[in-house]
């Protein structure tokens, strides 16, 4: 209900601190480009709320009791900006067991395809680090 109210009562864009040339049509128009900018801001933090939020909330009970799963095969695809530095990779694994995909991101120097590994990762958000 506060969110209501604030959202109802805090305007985004105001007439009056438009440029001259401009405020005429700002103002007739100013609830429709503040209604605009809370929908666009609304869904644009909904969309981050569900890919990053959830999966790393639901990954919680996973960290509590180390219920980690682990791939281990080959490099298929990866990140290879900057390979020197220590920095986050999104990268593809080729399971040994299942012959199945598997993307994970993991935090580690340039990997290369075709290179072997061994990864321990968080099943909802996919986060996980080399072991091996």
């Amino acid at each position: 209900m506060l969110f209501i109210w604030i959202v109802k009562k805090k305007r985004l864009i105001k007439w009056e601190e438009a440029p001259r040339e401009t405020r005429g049509k700002i103002k007739r128009n100013e609830k429709k480009i503040n209604s605009m900018l809370y929908l666009i801001s609304g869904a644009l933090f909904l969309f981050c709320f569900i890919v990053f939020i959830l999966p790393a909330f639901f990954d919680i009970p996973n960290v509590l009791n180390e219920n980690y799963l682990e791939v281990s095969g080959v490099v298929e695809s990866w990140n290879y900006s900057n390979e020197d530095k220590m920095k986050e990779r999104a990268i593809g694994i080729i399971d040994e067991k299942t012959q199945e995909r598997i993307s994970v991101t993991v935090y580690s120097k340039g990997l290369h395809k075709g290179d072997y590994v061994r990864v321990c990762y968080l099943p909802c958000s996919k986060y996980g680090s080399i072991i091996k």
